[in-house]
């Protein structure tokens, strides 16, 4: 299957592409417009690559490395080894049962025609 861009979504695609490279929009939004533009996931991909727009840049790659790693550290928590303590468990669930769902209602339905009264014979 060929498919081609006329000359405004190719513009369009560059546009978005540039303002994505110069950080004036976001990497989902810039997907989700070019996909719109495009229809097709692999011809969206695809026509990003070609634009520069496949990989994280170096400072990118830098910046999420140093947000995982921190969010590592504040998610462990500090535990004191104390002689003769044991650190805390997790708290069971609770031994009551959770409420029942309520019942589902059905569907509003209209009501079922009823056959028309036979025409009395004169």
């Amino acid at each position: 299957m060929n498919i081609t861009l006329n000359p405004h979504q190719t513009y369009l695609i560059e546009e978005f592409a540039d303002e994505y490279q110069e950080q004036h929009m976001s990497r989902r939004d810039m997907l989700r417009r070019v996909l719109l533009i495009t229809g097709s996931i692999p011809i969206t991909a695809s026509t990003l690559f070609s634009l520069g727009c496949g990989t994280a840049s170096p400072a990118d790659k830098a910046a999420s490395a140093t947000a995982t790693a921190t969010a590592t550290v504040a998610a462990t928590p500090a535990v004191a080894a104390t002689p003769g303590v044991s650190p805390p468990t997790p708290r069971s669930p609770s031994p009551r049962s959770p409420s029942p769902a309520p019942p589902r209602r059905s569907r509003r339905t209209w009501p079922v025609p009823v056959a028309p009264a036979p025409i009395p014979a004169s």
